[in-house]
């Protein structure tokens, strides 16, 4: 049932974001469960405040000693159940703290994402990628001053409110 209710609150989150990305505005932090741990949580506690998305692009393989032709298997035959209950294992330091992803590869490819932790601030017209283990604050206010959208200036100025004297 708390996998569940876990996997439901992960489906909640991604609508959030079809929301945010049907609005004009993609504003999201993209992370790896290779950072440190306190690097990805302070990002999650700064996106949580901000409506941020947390995203992540995706698994590696954690069966990795299966032979090839069990490889070529569906997901779902070749690990089962257990695939999810792996994946929520390895997050359960963010959704233990109260805190959401998402598993998008799209967003990655779509801004050219190669390293992590990197912050996408994006409209249409423009787009802004902040890489490296920086603040979100750091991040909103090293674009700011290059930032033309007025939807996007708003968003940014929304969040610096939120975030409040945290740096």
């Amino acid at each position: 049932m708390r996998m569940m209710k876990r996997f439901l609150l992960g489906l909640i989150l991604i609508a959030q974001s079809a929301t945010a990305i049907a609005s004009g505005v993609d504003f999201f932090a993209a992370v790896s469960l290779s950072m440190p741990k306190a690097s990805v949580l302070r990002l999650a506690k700064d996106a949580k405040d901000c409506d941020v998305s947390l995203v992540i692009k995706g698994f590696t393989d954690p069966y990795p000693h299966l032979k090839n032709y069990q490889k070529r298997l569906p997901i779902k035959e070749r690990y089962g159940l257990h695939l999810i209950e792996k994946i929520t294992k390895d997050f359960a330091f963010l959704t233990e703290s109260g805190f959401s992803f998402e598993i998008n590869p799209q967003r990655f490819s779509k801004f050219k994402i190669t390293q992590v932790p990197a912050v996408v601030i994006s409209e249409p017209s423009e787009s802004h990628v902040v890489i490296g283990d920086v603040t979100l604050r750091y991040a909103i206010e090293s674009v700011l001053p290059e930032v033309k959208s007025p939807k996007l200036i708003e968003s940014l100025n929304t969040c610096l409110n939120r975030l409040g004297d945290r740096q």
